[in-house]
């Protein structure tokens, strides 16, 4: 039912009528009731018109149009009834000539609505049939207007007008082809088979299928799997050019402003209607362009590095292939080459703009210019994953990380400034069984005064003798004389290489059946035991000169002999002669008695000491890697500078004989060489050595001992053994520099 005359059905009221004056030749004059052309009277009408008919069950309102229906036809005329007896009461006229009484179909607006289902009016069908073919482009441009407003029963409607709207571009020359002809009488056939659409029922829920091809994007809106309303749109140029999933999103957004996401092959329909879009001649979207593609902007490069990046990803073999693909279709995984198959896993984040490969918003960077982007990204010399970090924000490429790492191993400056190599885990030494069994001695200096330091492994008994000089000779005797014939004759020693591995003292230790271990050169932790000895002896000597009393040092270290040992409930004394001994301080006799000591309590206490110092010292350790014959390395000479090398031989997993640029060799612990892959320059003399910047503690020197020793069995890095008895032969000979200066092997100590 349509009401007669619409809007003029409503009556003004005095100020709302006064608003509507306007003026003529003839005088002034207002409306009494609701003109048409007032932008607020549609709103007004509808709202009016449901005050009056909204609450009528059946009733359903369009301005001014009720349709009104029924499941039969009694409670049809029922409904109508009430409606009639509605609109007497607010005297409210309907036009006689448009009702439709009791119809199963319904024709309003160009459409046939019927019992669930919806269709274009067959007059319209006839109509479109009828029409003649287009002589201009307004012709085209009329023709695809009609298409639109029924594109909604046509679910690939731009396969059929893909022709013609090309005729349609700003610049195309007009040409009716035979292509045209028969586009435009397919599409004639098109409409007069145009599906059925489900009616919409409210209180159903709705889905919408959204899909996305190379050039448009397409939805439809279903109930129960029943089409509703179909739609699609193309991609601008620039949009055609974004990545797979960018295009996805797109078509989400579009479907959702009119109309639930149904996500990968049961996308039937919205696939279609993605690859059968409706070029609309829309506006760019310039706006969502420039947020979704900001990505060139952030690169910031110059027209002529732009320039370069295009002509070499062009002519790059593996990304031209991948621009094609993206421009058509990419083909099936194992038909693409061995390098593009590696973009075949993150094609959908895959864009072009303005001939760059892009991934997400990541520059892909052609073979080319990969040494020359890298470069740029290490020209302030940071770190391995400070440089990636970097990169990955905007360039990308198959294994980027992995040619960063090998690129800035290269660097020389980095790798004269490389920090040092993390502590290995500790290795410690076998325990002792009795008191003597293992001792370790060194050479110290305090004020002016050369002192010998003995120390027992088993006990922590502590010995310090006085040296005149320190020649070997005068070393031995002391320690034949002040120790020997004291204490007896231990079986090992534990000591550095200077004076000690000496040939006349391991003959010494050969007479007197001592096993020789020597720690690591410069490497003072391996000797751990003897360096306690001397900080300890140090603090008392420092204490004494202090008070002046330094002729009571002897005493005093006999004093520390007598004070029991932290974790260990007994004291030096005790764990070496079996008891306590007499000091100044006033004691008992009975505590000057030999008491029983339990040897597996004291190897027990011994064993958690040691636990607990590898429990807290390997914290913050790492192992190194295992090094090979003919590795390229960097190795330590001394405090500061490093010299490359070559890995000579491998001694065991914490020793190593290096030979340098010169074939000279040196002996090396693990944590004073670093893996490199660069080699000597070949203008790099002896001198010319990079400084480092490495720690006080892990220094070291030139080996000039055998290169037969085995490492110390402890430590926190390993030592050099030689086993009395060994005639070391080869010790080094004399040297000539390239400059012709001829180094001889040292005479002194034995050697």
């Amino acid at each position: 039912m349509d009401l007669k005359n619409g809007f003029w059905q409503l009556e003004l009221d005095d100020e709302s009528s006064n608003l509507t004056t306007f003026i003529t030749p003839f005088g002034r004059y207002r409306w009494h009731r609701l003109p048409f052309g007032i932008s607020s009277a549609p709103e007004l009408f509808m709202k009016k018109m449901v005050q009056l008919f909204g609450d009528i069950p059946g009733v359903e309102i369009y301005f001014d149009d009720l349709f009104i229906s029924g499941r039969n036809y009694v409670e049809h005329d029922q409904t109508l009834n009430k409606v009639i007896e509605r609109a007497r009461a607010n005297n409210v006229k309907f036009n006689i000539n448009k009702i439709q009484y009791r119809q199963i179909e319904v024709k309003f607006m160009g459409q046939s609505i019927s019992k669930g289902s919806i269709k274009p009016n067959d007059k319209y069908l006839v109509a479109m049939r009828e029409l003649p073919i287009p002589e201009d482009k307004k012709g085209v441009m009329r023709l695809l207007g009609v298409c639109k407003y029924l594109a909604k029963y046509i679910p690939n409607l731009s396969i059929v007008t893909s022709k013609l709207r090309d005729l349609t571009k700003l610049g195309s020359k007009w040409q009716w082809t035979e292509e045209h002809q028969n586009e435009f009488n397919n599409l004639k056939n098109r409409f007069t088979q145009a599906p059925v659409l489900r009616m919409f029922d409210p209180k159903e829920p709705l889905v919408i299928q959204a899909d996305a091809s190379k050039d448009g994007v397409g939805c439809v809106l279903l109930q129960s799997g029943q089409p509703i309303a179909f739609a699609s749109r193309s991609l601008s140029t620039s949009e055609q050019k974004w990545a797979q999933i960018e295009k996805e999103l797109l078509a989400i957004v579009v479907a959702c402003l009119k109309i639930k996401y149904v996500p990968g092959t049961q996308l039937m329909l919205a696939d279609c209607l993605s690859r059968a879009y409706l070029k609309a001649a829309e506006a760019e979207q310039v706006k969502l362009n420039y947020v979704v593609h900001s990505i060139v902007s952030e690169v910031c490069m110059s027209d002529k590095n732009k320039l370069k990046y295009q002509v070499a990803t062009r002519e790059d073999g593996c990304l031209s292939k991948i621009l094609e693909y993206q421009a058509n279709e990419w083909p099936d995984y194992k038909k693409l080459s061995l390098d593009c198959k590696k973009f075949h896993k993150i094609k959908f984040e895959l864009s072009v703009n303005d001939e760059l490969l892009f991934f997400g918003d990541k520059l892909v960077v052609p073979f080319s210019l990969r040494d020359q982007v890298i470069k740029m990204l290490h020209e302030s010399h940071l770190g391995i994953e400070k440089t990636r970090m970097r990169a990955r924000r905007l360039f990308y490429w198959p294994g980027m990380s992995k040619d960063i790492e090998e690129n800035i191993q290269r660097c020389r400056i980095c790798e004269k400034f490389r920090y040092n190599n993390p502590k290995e885990p500790l290795k410690q030494h076998d325990s002792p069984e009795f008191a003597w069994e293992k001792i370790s001695m060194d050479i110290f200096e305090h004020g002016g005064r050369s002192y010998l330091c003995v120390f027992d492994a088993y006990s922590n008994w502590l010995c310090v003798e006085k040296l005149q000089d320190k020649s070997i000779d005068h070393i031995i005797n002391r320690i034949k004389s002040q120790l020997f014939a004291k204490f007896g004759v231990p079986l090992e020693i534990r000591s550095d290489n200077n004076p000690f591995n000496s040939r006349k003292f391991r003959d010494f230790a050969e007479e007197f059946n001592v096993r020789l271990v020597f720690s690591s050169p410069r490497y003072p932790q391996s000797n751990g035991l003897a360096e306690k000895g001397v900080a300890i002896a140090k603090r008392i000597l420092k204490k004494c000169f202090e008070e002046g009393m330094e002729k009571d040092f002897l005493y005093r270290i006999l004093e520390y002999n007598a004070t029991p040992l932290a974790n260990m409930l007994l004291s030096p004394a005790q764990l070496f002669m079996g008891r306590e001994i007499k000091t100044k301080i006033p004691t008992t006799t009975n505590n000057l008695k030999p008491h029983n000591i339990n040897s597996k309590d004291v190897s027990e206490r011994i064993e958690r000491k040691k636990d607990l110092q590898a429990e807290y010292y390997n914290r913050n350790s790492k192992p190194l890697s295992n090094l090979n014959e003919n590795d390229k390395i960097m190795f330590k000479k001394d405090e500061k500078d490093w010299l490359y090398g070559t890995i000579s031989k491998k001694v065991n997993d914490r020793s190593y004989i290096v030979n340098d640029s010169e074939d000279n060799k040196f002996r090396r612990n693990r944590r004073h060489i670093r893996c490199s892959l660069n080699r000597a320059p070949s203008n790099l003399l002896n001198d010319d050595i990079y400084t480092g910047n490495g720690d006080d503690h892990c220094n070291e020197t030139i080996e000039m001992g055998s290169s037969e020793n085995k490492d110390m069995e402890g430590g926190p890095s390993s030592d050099n053994v030689v086993d009395v008895g060994i005639d070391v032969t080869d010790r080094p000979s004399n040297i000539v520099t390239r400059s012709g200066r001829v180094v001889k092997a040292p005479e002194r100590y034995g050697y």
